[in-house]
């Protein structure tokens, strides 16, 4: 009986430490990957307003995306994907979003999807992010898209569109394998705001609202 005391001890001391190292965050790393994605966020959504032409707004764009792909290399050849263990799952979807932006360099967001998959696999890493740059690395070979998460906006028509997705009927549950809402929701979400950031000119033209997609009432969510 002593002896079978000690060896539950050991097993739950064994089980703590394999938590506590499965949940010891990297701040450093952390801290960084979340600077890079805010340096790309803030140039693209808050240009300084010294900035009046699309020149000088995109050659800095370029030089982000360039600095962004250095430091991405880097962090990428000694850890692969970081996942949730490494830096927490607002870490792991910055260095998504990193990536998700560096299409001049399609090779490198490859390497970078074999090894999130597996992450994904693990619980480790977000699927519905995952699903954003599948559809961006096949949109940019010219390939379907599974998920229809990449999109345009159309100002005839004051509507969002998906570029074409492999067999259409059945996205919607490949979207919700991976934790994305319906496609017709999506959609609509984006029309809307597109639409919003065109008001002033939508309102000029006579065009009041959106056109926007019809929802089945039983994908409100639920499929």
């Amino acid at each position: 009986m002593k002896n079978l005391g000690k060896l539950i001890v050991l097993f739950i001391a064994l089980i703590f430490a394999t938590i506590n190292a499965y949940g010891q965050i990297d701040t450093v790393l952390r801290d960084k990957i979340i600077q890079m994605a805010k340096k790309d966020q803030d140039w693209m959504m808050n240009p300084p307003k010294n900035v009046h032409d699309n020149s000088q707004f995109f050659q800095r764009m370029e030089e982000i995306y360039q600095e962004n792909y250095d430091d991405a290399k880097v962090i990428f050849s000694k850890f692969g994907f970081p996942g949730y263990n490494r830096v927490g799952k607002d870490g792991s979807d910055k260095f998504w979003l990193v990536v998700q932006h560096l299409n001049k360099w399609p090779d490198f967001q490859k390497l970078v999807l074999k090894k999130m998959e597996a992450e994904v696999k693990r619980k480790n890493a977000s699927p519905d992010k995952y699903a954003y740059l599948l559809d961006r690395i096949n949109l940019n070979k010219g390939e379907l898209q599974i998920y229809g998460t990449q999109i345009w906006y159309d100002v005839r028509y004051h509507r969002t569109f998906p570029y074409p997705i492999v067999d259409i009927k059945t996205v919607n549950k490949r979207r919700k394998a991976v934790g994305l809402e319906a496609l017709e929701i999506y959609l609509n979400t984006t029309t809307e705001s597109h639409f919003a950031l065109r008001d002033s000119i939508n309102l000029k033209s006579g065009v009041k609202k959106p056109w926007l997609y019809k929802v089945p009432s039983n994908m409100f969510g639920k499929y």
